[in-house]
């Protein structure tokens, strides 16, 4: 894995979807600064300052790969772990949002790359709050948190990216191989929606439900009124 390091860019997923045929399989992207990063949604990324993560990674494939479907999900169990080694218990909040202590952390968006009708590959785009202060948390539209106040100390940033690339890439080939069957256990365990009554809603519907599970494509098994429906993506909020 090589990474190449910017002083700042409109986005680290933007840059690399731009400039995809320049980089290599696995090759990462960072920024000391996004002046226009975004994640799910197209919902806007605050840029906390240098200190924090703002980095994109390359997946390249000679063809269509339906188990790279899950790979934000894949990655949000990587990301996990990787704040574990910190001491810390993380959660995931369905599908790929990071929380600890209810509070969010760290977020993960997938985009495919598509070019002459081909698909090219995926863009992986991570953002993850790791040196901030209060005040520059309050920038942000939800509860969230950072790495070094949680534990009280500066986090080395390319030792947090070290450790995260370590796990991703030990673990891709089964992925790969085996989709989200292959870490649904895992990754399940780390969920903290599952039995409870949630509301989920995306761009064009909202539901209301208890959470059954997930099924072997990362989609969420919703009981609603005793039927279950499987739902793809969209935002939590419980009930």
């Amino acid at each position: 894995m090589a990474i190449f390091t910017f002083e700042s860019l409109n986005s680290t997923n933007l840059h690399l979807k731009q400039n995809f045929d320049k980089y290599k399989n696995f090759d990462v992207i960072i920024a000391d600064h996004q002046t226009n990063g975004y994640g799910r949604f197209k919902r806007n990324w605050v840029d906390l300052g240098t200190g924090n993560i703002f980095m994109s990674m390359c997946l390249k494939f000679e063809s269509f790969n339906k188990n790279m479907l899950s790979v934000a999900q894949f990655s949000a169990l990587a990301l996990a772990k990787t704040f574990e080694t910190f001491g810390v218990n993380p959660i995931i909040k369905w599908p790929n949002d990071i929380l600890i202590d209810s509070k969010k952390i760290a977020g993960i968006l997938a985009e495919s790359v598509i070019a002459d009708l081909q698909f090219k590959g995926i863009v992986l785009g991570i953002g993850v709050n790791l040196n901030s202060n209060i005040k520059d948390l309050s920038l942000i539209n939800q509860n969230a948190t950072s790495l070094n106040l949680i534990i009280g100390k500066q986090i080395d940033k390319i030792e947090f990216i070290n450790k995260f690339l370590e796990i991703f890439k030990q673990n891709y080939p089964l992925f790969l191989s085996g989709g989200f069957k292959s870490f649904k256990n895992d990754y399940t365990a780390y969920l903290n929606c599952i039995s409870k009554v949630i509301n989920i809603s995306d761009s064009n519907n909202s539901f209301t439900g208890i959470v059954k599970g997930i099924n072997d494509y990362g989609q969420l098994m919703l009981n609603i009124d005793g039927k279950i429906k499987e739902i793809s993506s969209g935002d939590i909020s419980f009930i």
